[in-house]
C-alpha cells in the first residue's frame, strides 16, 4: 500500500512539475451604455481593418450570441534565420451590453526550415534543433514568446481603439 501512495505521489508531482499549458491571453474591456449589437458591428470593422482579408480570418460570426472565432497570422523573423516562419492563432471576440471579452490562445510556430508547433508557458525551450545548443533553442524559445507578447499588446490596444468608439458611420456630423 505504500509503495501505490508513493508511485502515485510521484506520478502527480512529475505531472506538476513538468506540465505546460498553451500561452493564453484574455481580457473583459467595460464600454459604458453600449449595445451588444453596436459593439459586435465594431469587432467586425476591427477584424475588416486588423486584418488583410477579414473573410479569410473569420472563421464563425454570430450576432445573435455576441460572438466572432477568427484566425490570425504574424511574420516571426527570429533570432536565427533557421526559425524564421509564421506565428499563428486563435482570436475570440465576445459581445455583451457594455463590454467585451477577448481571448487569444493556440500560439503555433510554423517555420520556414523548423516547425516548433504549440506555443506553451514552459520556461526552457522544449524541443531539439540538429546542431543547436540549449542556450540558442531557449534564446528562440523566450524570443518567439516575446513577439507573441508584443504582438498582443498592438492587437489588444488596436482593438480597444477602435470597439470602445464610435465608427465613422455612427457619427451623425459628416
Amino acid at each position: 500500500m505504500k509503495r501505490l501512495i508513493l508511485i502515485i505521489t510521484v506520478f502527480l508531482t512529475t505531472n506538476c512539475l513538468f506540465s505546460q499549458e498553451p500561452i493564453s491571453y484574455s481580457g473583459v474591456v467595460e464600454t459604458d451604455s453600449v449595445s451588444k449589437e453596436i459593439l459586435y458591428k465594431r469587432g467586425l470593422l476591427w477584424i475588416a481593418n486588423a486584418f488583410k482579408d477579414s473573410k479569410e480570418v473569420i472563421q464563425l460570426k454570430d450576432e445573435n450570441s455576441g460572438q466572432i472565432i477568427s484566425k490570425g497570422t504574424f511574420k516571426y523573423n527570429g533570432k536565427d534565420d533557421f526559425y524564421r516562419g509564421f506565428i499563428e492563432f486563435k482570436l475570440e471576440l465576445y459581445f455583451k451590453d457594455g463590454r467585451y471579452k477577448y481571448v487569444i490562445t493556440d500560439f503555433y510556430h510554423k517555420g520556414e526550415m523548423m516547425n516548433i508547433g504549440l506555443i506553451t508557458n514552459q520556461e526552457e525551450a522544449p524541443f531539439k534543433a540538429f546542431g543547436s545548443t540549449k542556450f540558442y533553442r531557449d534564446r528562440e524559445w523566450n524570443n518567439i514568446k516575446s513577439e507573441i507578447g508584443s504582438t498582443v499588446n498592438q492587437l489588444t490596444e488596436s482593438m480597444q481603439k477602435s470597439i470602445t468608439k464610435p465608427s465613422e458611420v455612427e457619427k451623425d456630423n459628416w
